[in-house]
C-alpha cells in the first residue's frame, strides 16, 4: 500500500542494495483520494494455459471477487454468474487471488478452437476490492465486456506415444495403442498417422 498527500499520476523505481543487484523496475500508479470511489475493475486479458485446459483472466486490478453477486464466490463456483457463452456457462470458475480468475474448460462442449474468439463476461457482478477503513457504497460493477481469447504462451507440445506388446507370435496381429499420448489439450487429435518399418537383426 502506497499513502501520499497529492492526488497525481507516479512513477515508483525499486532498487536493490546489497551484495545481490536485481535491474531497477519502474512502476506507474495513480494515487487517489480515498473519499472517491474506486473505478470499476477492468479485464485486461484472456488468456489458454499452456495445458489447454484452462482459461485465466486477468483484471487490471484487484476486485471484490463479485462478493455481492456471487454465490461460494471464495471457493469454485458455476462460471454462468460471470460468463454468457453458452458453451462456458456450466464450466466451473475459481479465483487464485483478487485480480485473477481461472475458467475451466469442459472437456465435451466447446465449439473448437478458442484463440482469437470472444470471451463474453456479463457486466453487473464485479466491482473493486474494498479497503476495510473506506466507505465503498459509491464504487460501481463493470460493465459487460467482450475480450480476445489469447493463444498459450508456452504451450506444451503433444507427445506421442504408441504401446504394444512386447513380443507376438507369428498369428497374432500387431495391435498398437496410442491413447497414451499427451499434449492435446482438451482437443481430439487433428490427425493421427504413423508408419511401420522392417527392421531385421
Amino acid at each position: 500500500t502506497v499513502q501520499g498527500t497529492t492526488v497525481g499520476c507516479y512513477v515508483l523505481t525499486v532498487l536493490t542494495s546489497g551484495p545481490t543487484y536485481y535491474k531497477p523496475v519502474n512502476i506507474t500508479f495513480f494515487m487517489r483520494n480515498i473519499r472517491s470511489p474506486a473505478p470499476a475493475p477492468s479485464p485486461i486479458t484472456a488468456v489458454i494455459s499452456d495445458d489447454g485446459t484452462q482459461l485465466l483472466v486477468v483484471y487490471n486490478m484487484n476486485t471484490d471477487l463479485g462478493a455481492t453477486r456471487i454465490m461460494n464466490f471464495q471457493s469454485t463456483f458455476n462460471c454462468s454468474a460471470m460468463v454468457s457463452n453458452g458453451y462456458l456457462r456450466n464450466a466451473l470458475c475459481y479465483w487464485t487471488n483478487a485480480s485473477a480468475l481461472v475458467i475451466s474448460l469442459p472437456v465435451s462442449k466447446l465449439p473448437g478452437n478458442l484463440i482469437s474468439t470472444t470471451l463474453s463476461l456479463l457486466g453487473g457482478v464485479i466491482k473493486a476490492e474494498c479497503p476495510g477503513d473506506v466507505d465503498c457504497s459509491g464504487y460501481t460493477y463493470q460493465a459487460a465486456i467482450n475480450m480476445v481469447i489469447q493463444a498459450p504462451s508456452n504451450p506444451v507440445p503433444p507427445v506421442p506415444f504408441l504401446s504394444t506388446k512386447p513380443q507376438i507370435t507369428p498369428c497374432d496381429n500387431l495391435v498398437l495403442d496410442p491413447t497414451l499420448s499427451s499434449g492435446a489439450g482438451l482437443f481430439p487429435w487433428k490427425e493421427l498417422s504413423w508408419r511401420a518399418v522392417s527392421y531385421t537383426h
